[in-house]
């Protein structure tokens, strides 16, 4: 099945380093409006997936990060248990978890991937139900 909405992004600056494991993970907003890794099992309110990298080690509050906040995007999933139409949202590390609950705030729809180990890479709809 192929879909044609493609991501939307915006630029923001980033609030730690951010490396090429870290791709395609949910990211939030701290204080400062900048991007971080969710840091807790409660993430109220999820904001993109990460699709760039920091530069450097001195990334933190100096390099632009490309987020993805819209549209089909790719999210690296916590376990095999999301199925096509899975509502999803984020870890405490940004992996994609079963979303909708007290703990875990919806931030959008599984439309492909396939069940397996952690780390497989669904494809997502940003619909923040």
């Amino acid at each position: 099945m192929a879909f044609s909405e493609g991501p939307v992004f915006v630029s923001r600056i980033a609030g730690s380093t951010f490396s090429t494991g870290q791709l395609y993970r949910g990211v939030v907003l701290n204080g400062s409006g900048e991007v971080i890794v969710p840091g807790s099992t409660n993430v109220p309110n999820p904001f993109g997936v990460l699709y760039s990298v920091t530069e450097t080690t001195a990334g933190s509050g100096v390099e632009a990060l490309s987020i993805a906040v819209g549209g089909i995007v790719k999210l690296e999933m916590a376990g095999s248990t999301e199925a096509v139409g899975s509502v999803v949202g984020f870890s405490s590390i940004g992996l994609g978890i079963l979303g909708g609950t007290t703990d875990t705030a919806t931030f959008g729809q599984v439309v492909s991937g396939t069940s397996g180990t952690t780390g497989r890479i669904f494809s997502v709809h940003v619909d923040r139900l």
